[in-house]
């Protein structure tokens, strides 16, 4: 299977006569492209798209939205009210200095309240790493254009 998926990627038509990979690659990009345009127009969220070239995620710096998530979001891993259904478990992480992760907050501020799931980048380092940041998160650009463009508009506040 392995030998053969070589050969079929690069020669078969996939998508619109492409390639597997190449069909990948130009959707990939058109989400991409779709989602910096929808991300950067002007809306409530003060965020930068940060350029990327290639991959399955485009990174958002929430620096200067800070204040513009909800307290109990940044104060607290109890930020559910208690007369909804089961609560979700959590990660209850924080960062050197004892505050919860920015990018911690912001992706569950988005979840709960904006219907938007993305991936806390502080998650991923090791919690003594002197490289750990919260300022960062990442977005999956490996779904449908029309489903991340909604995903978008979601995350700035225009759907």
């Amino acid at each position: 299977m392995g030998r053969c998926l070589g050969d079929v990627s690069e020669v078969q038509p996939y998508q619109d006569g492409m390639p597997y990979f190449e069909a990948t690659r130009k959707n990939f990009q058109g989400v991409r492209d779709a989602m910096i345009a929808e991300l950067t127009k002007p809306s409530d969220l003060t965020i930068d798209v940060v350029s990327c070239e290639s991959g399955f995620f485009i990174m958002i710096d929430i620096t200067k939205c800070k204040d513009q998530i909800p307290a109990r979001f940044r104060e607290s891993h109890d930020y559910e009210d208690p007369s909804d259904s089961a609560p979700v478990l959590k990660n209850k992480v924080y960062m050197d200095d004892g505050r919860i992760p920015l990018d911690l907050a912001f992706c569950r501020w988005m979840a709960v309240e904006r219907k938007v799931i993305m991936m806390p980048t502080s998650l991923f380092y090791n919690v003594s790493s002197p490289f750990r940041v919260d300022n960062l998160v990442r977005v999956c650009i490996c779904k449908s254009l029309e489903h991340s463009i909604k995903a978008a508009q979601r995350i700035i506040g225009l759907a």
